[in-house]
């Protein structure tokens, strides 16, 4: 009995208690780690459900445990939590989709203690905007004008450290998102595809609100609109107030598509801290854009991506990647290069980077020119057609020998994808006849291949946690 109680008092430890609670929950949206779990698994693992398992043993566990299930929700999880009448409308029955139109009443501080309890646990939220613009959400607006005058909307989320805007409405970008700005705010993330380009002005002003917070950002991850080039002028002023953001932060991640800012890039690549870069250089600022002296070392980078133009760009990039241990490799060139190139290419990240940990291997050149190694020295034909560019010297290495020197250490590959030029030959079948001898361990994975220049490889997955549990 004595060894019982001890064991119940043990578990009585508040400490103790969210130490086991931390081990079953999800990793934040914004993190490396969540992102190699999206990387490893069909689905993310749905831990939601043991976590609630373990807040009910006990009245120690409930706390840690809401703690994790309302760390990351989105606006309209948190919303849901006041009574149908603030909403106006009503289900039939319980469970039923259907709703009924009943008199609406106001919030009153009695809901606020309600909405408090659950939002005061939040850290990532996730926003879309114009869902809650929608006809069928007629009260949002009429409900946070309300909650304003019960409390000032900064206090709302007093633990907030990551924004996620999905959807940005044409008429109001960070409509709902600006009311949560804030200093704390670390990690954020704004998907801006479907954003009219007259209202490039108006997010460029909502970003600058939330620079005069003077926030550390530490995560910034952002999808342009469509058809951005024919209006690059007006985005640079949203890009103006990232490169902000950038210079007063201390980023780990950074995700940029189609940025034609050099100031933006060199920026970036000052950082040393960052665990994931994706960087993108258009054809527009190709020819301008030069590796910075002040480059810093990226000794903690996990996931790289680069799409520049130029192989010999990447290839005076990998000595920054001294000491580094990638997870997932992705390379996208669009212009001439050679065989030898390739594999200086490979050579070089073999000797900076610790690649034994590699999941993930991407190089596309869909769009490039592959030359001979003689062509590479003649100015005269750097520029060479499809036909030409088959070729090659008998002394160049083949593509597929290429690949399989550097495959074998590569035991920890779950997917790769490469994509050649068109007219040239990877040598599929050669490849995947050696590649059983040379790297048993992927076998069993699914490979295709096509035309002889494109190859893909995936390892079966396993689902993580096999659960009915819906986590959205």
């Amino acid at each position: 009995m004595k060894d019982t109680t001890a064991a119940q008092r043990v578990l009585q430890l508040p400490e103790l208690c969210c130490l086991i609670v931390d081990q079953l929950k999800l990793p934040p949206l914004f993190s490396i780690e969540a992102l190699e779990i999206e990387r490893r698994l069909d689905r993310r693992p749905r831990s939601l459900k043991d976590i609630l398992q373990v807040g009910l043993v006990s009245k120690y566990f409930l706390e840690p445990a809401l703690d994790a299930i309302w760390e990351s929700v989105t606006f309209d999880e948190l919303i849901r939590r006041f009574p149908f009448a603030v909403f106006g409308t009503h289900p039939f029955n319980k469970g039923d989709p259907y709703v009924r139109q009943v008199k609406r009443r106001k919030v009153t501080i009695d809901d606020w203690i309600r909405f408090d309890y659950y939002a005061s646990r939040v850290k990532w939220l996730r926003i879309k905007e114009q869902r809650h613009e929608a006809p069928q959400n007629p009260h949002h607006k009429h409900i946070i004008k309300e909650m304003s005058a019960l409390r000032e909307p900064t206090s709302w989320l007093p633990r907030l450290e990551g924004l996620w805007i999905q959807d940005i409405s044409i008429q109001q970008p960070f409509g709902l998102g600006k009311i949560f700005f804030s200093s704390q705010i670390k990690d954020f993330k704004i998907e801006a595809d479907k954003l009219n380009y007259k209202f490039y002005a108006k997010l460029a002003q909502t970003l600058k609100l939330l620079n005069k917070q003077g926030p550390k950002i530490r995560c910034i991850s952002m999808e342009p609109p469509e058809r951005l080039q024919r209006h690059t002028d007006e985005w640079n002023l949203v890009t103006k107030e990232v490169v902000s953001l950038v210079k007063k932060g201390s980023l780990r991640h950074f995700a940029y598509d189609e940025s034609v800012s050099t100031d933006l890039q060199y920026e970036v690549l000052k950082h040393p801290g960052l665990e994931l870069l994706r960087l993108d250089i258009p054809r527009q600022i190709n020819d301008i854009f030069h590796l910075p002296s002040e480059i810093a070392s990226f000794k903690k980078l996990k996931d790289l991506e680069l799409r520049w133009n130029n192989l010999s760009e990447l290839i005076d990039f990998t000595p920054m990647l001294r000491g580094a241990h990638l997870h997932a490799l992705s390379f996208h060139v669009s212009r001439a290069y050679s065989n030898t190139e390739f594999a200086t290419l490979l050579s070089e990240l073999s000797q900076n980077c610790n690649l034994s940990a590699l999941e993930e291997f991407v190089f596309k050149a869909a769009g490039a020119t592959l030359i001979s190694t003689t062509a590479t020295t003649n100015n005269n034909q750097t520029s060479m057609g499809a036909d030409d560019s088959a070729v090659t010297e008998p002394n160049e290495p083949k593509l597929y020998e290429l690949l399989l020197s550097h495959m074998s250490s590569w035991k920890a590959l779950t997917k790769m994808t490469v994509l050649f030029p068109v007219g040239c030959a990877l040598g599929s079948v050669e490849f995947l006849e050696q590649v059983a001898v040379t790297c048993p361990w992927l076998d069993g994975g699914r490979w295709e291949s096509e035309a002889d220049r494109f190859l893909s490889y995936e390892r079966a997955r396993v689902p993580y946690y096999d659960s009915d549990f819906d986590y959205d």
